[in-house]
């Protein structure tokens, strides 16, 4: 019962202090990741927040945002982060 109750705290706590405080800096405040929108979030509008981060347009060919869906591109919609969180997220569930 006290790994389960007292574990995710831990993770959680260690997670911030290394990924949102010590190497923060070395991640970069200004470094965003594209993941995939959560599943039944797909009708949020573009420029719509949602938790820690903002639907896009994303343009996978590219590699970078584009204004909206265009003809012949490789388009999807993608939830922005800051990719401090992505890699807390990792760190949690590995943990």
């Amino acid at each position: 019962f006290v790994n389960w109750a007292i574990k995710p705290f831990t993770m959680y706590a260690i997670a911030m202090l290394f990924l949102g405080t010590l190497f923060y800096g070395l991640i970069g405040p200004g470094k965003m990741d594209y993941v995939k929108v959560p599943l039944g979030k797909h009708d949020l509008a573009a420029g719509t927040s949602y938790g820690a981060g903002t639907i896009v347009w994303y343009d996978r060919a590219a590699g970078k945002t584009v204004e909206g869906p265009q003809a012949g591109g490789d388009v999807v919609k993608r939830l922005e982060l800051p990719q401090w969180r992505s890699y807390f997220a990792g760190c949690i569930l590995l943990g």
